[in-house]
This record gives structure tokens, C-alpha cells and sequence, in this order.
């Protein structure tokens, strides 16, 4: 566990001090690492635990894709804040939409724009017996099919 924190502590020591020569647009990778990803979309506010994240999670990658492919979901785009929120309420979403109504749809509707009507018979279609991520997948494309973000 040290190892990890310590490991992750040098590796944002080095990215926030890296030069600018790794820019895209306006944008330094230490800005990359703090505004873009799931490490932006969580910690909008804090910029060590948003790049702590990116970090963690999958070594920054997403936050550089996401910087190079749609620069306008950084800083907690929209599509950005309705992927935390689905990762972040998976188990709540899902049971609120067996009941057809709740906070956390009234909030994915607010945050996302689209209609969550489609998300109880994307479940009730999934395969049984799937893990987090993939029902969070499976959301996030019934999601995806009332509107278009």
C-alpha cells in the first residue's frame, strides 16, 4: 500500500512538472491530468485527488483520449459527469428504474438530457450474472439511445 502511494505521489510530481512541448491546444499534460478523465469528472474542485485518479485508474490514459478526441468534455463535460455518475450509482440506478422513478434518475435525466425510460429494458435484456462494469455499460448505452449527447 505505501508502495502504491509513493508511487503514485512521484509519477504526479513528474506529470505536473513535465513541460509544456506536451501540450494539445491550451492545455499542459499537468492541466490533462487534473481538468480530463474520470480523475476530472470526480474532483472537478481538487486538482491532487483528479490527478490521483487518473492516475489509479487506468494511468492516465482516458484523460489524454479524452483531451485529444473531445477536448470539450474536459472540466466535467457532460458526458464526462453522466459516465461518474452512472460508475459512481450503478446499484441505485438500477433499482430505481425497476421501480420506474427516483433521485438518482431524476438526476442522470438533469445531468445527462436524455430520457432514462429506456434504461429498465436494457437491464431486463442484459445477460445475467454481470459484473458492475458491464451493467454500467449497459445503462450507459440505453442512456445513449433516447438521445444523443
Amino acid at each position: 500500500m505505501k508502495k502504491t502511494i509513493l508511487s503514485s505521489a512521484i509519477l504526479l510530481s513528474a506529470i505536473l512538472a513535465m513541460p509544456a512541448h506536451a501540450q494539445q491546444g491550451d492545455r499542459d499534460i499537468g492541466r490533462i491530468y487534473t481538468e480530463c478523465g474520470l480523475g476530472g469528472a470526480i474532483a472537478p474542485t481538487s486538482d491532487v485527488v483528479a490527478a490521483i485518479t487518473n492516475i489509479t485508474f487506468d494511468l492516465g490514459t482516458t484523460a489524454i483520449s479524452s483531451n485529444l478526441s473531445s477536448p470539450a468534455s474536459c472540466n466535467g463535460g457532460k458526458e464526462v459527469k453522466t459516465a461518474a455518475l452512472i460508475i459512481n450509482n450503478t446499484a441505485a440506478i438500477e433499482k430505481e428504474a425497476a421501480a420506474g422513478e427516483g433521485e438518482t434518475l431524476a438526476a442522470l435525466e438533469a445531468v445527462s438530457g436524455c430520457s432514462t425510460s429506456g434504461i429498465r429494458a436494457g437491464l431486463a435484456s442484459a445477460p445475467a450474472g454481470q459484473g458492475q462494469k458491464e451493467r454500467a455499460e449497459v445503462i450507459w448505452n440505453s442512456l445513449h439511445l433516447s438521445c444523443s449527447m
